[in-house]
């Protein structure tokens, strides 16, 4: 159904950042989604409606024109978020590179607010529709792909170090804790903390090959660490 795919274009559109960074959208999203739906879905009846040609165009273009706008907020609000991450992140040429680039993002939406915002016939608006999205393919998605990639790398690198670290000062207390529990609590201490000592070190080796992955290694070390813990304290 025609509809249905000029449906499904825009919400492609409207959530190109959502899945990458922050799982979910952030509650000042949540209107602008919930806007961009209502419109998307306006759109949608103004094409099936029985109208006479001049005023569907009519509506169309600006039920359009306010998807569009929606658009540009989520795009605007999401840039804001990712420069605010890339600030937390070191200084130097390359952090610093990519905020430029977010600052020429968010000029080019600017001005294409204003452009969508003029006085437009649908032939018009529809091709700065897909000049918007030939842009977004070429120069705005690897970008923010890049970003992305960084963002990732420089967790894992944080939550990584951070699981090391506590199982190193697990690894000094090693002959206390052994004194301190039964020789089957012991058995069961050694067999997680190796089991954690593992997960630690094939998170190391996903950082380049499956970057993804590493969340659910760490996950699994401090499953360990937590057993452990409770090991100690029965």
């Amino acid at each position: 159904m025609l509809s249905l795919k000029i449906k499904i274009k825009l919400l492609v559109l409207a959530a190109v950042f959502l899945p990458t960074l922050t799982g979910a959208a952030p509650s000042g999203l949540k209107p602008a989604l919930k806007d961009l739906n209502d419109n998307l879905n306006l759109l949608i009846a103004v094409k099936q409606s029985d109208l006479d040609a001049e005023e569907k165009i009519k509506l169309e273009i600006n039920t359009r024109q306010a998807a569009f706008n929606n658009i540009i907020d989520i795009a605007l609000t999401e840039i804001a978020l990712l420069k605010n991450r890339l600030e937390e992140l070191e200084k130097n040429e390359p952090t610093q590179q990519l905020l430029t680039d977010l600052e020429g993002f968010i000029a080019y939406y600017e001005t294409l607010r204003k452009q969508i915002n003029r006085q437009l016939e649908l032939k018009e608006l529809m091709n700065i529709g897909r000049q918007f999205k030939l842009w977004r393919e070429i120069t705005f998605q690897p970008k923010i792909n890049q970003i992305a990639d960084l963002l990732l790398a420089t967790h894992n690198e944080k939550i990584i170090a951070m699981a090391g670290n506590r199982l190193e000062k697990i690894k000094n207390d090693l002959k206390k804790i052994k004194n301190f529990l039964s020789p089957a609590q012991w058995q069961h201490f050694e067999e997680l903390f190796t089991k954690a000592k593992l997960a630690v070190a094939l998170a190391q080796e996903l950082k380049k090959t499956a970057p993804n992955a590493i969340s659910q290694k760490i996950k699994e070390a401090y499953f360990s660490f937590l057993e452990m813990s409770r090991l100690i304290k029965e």
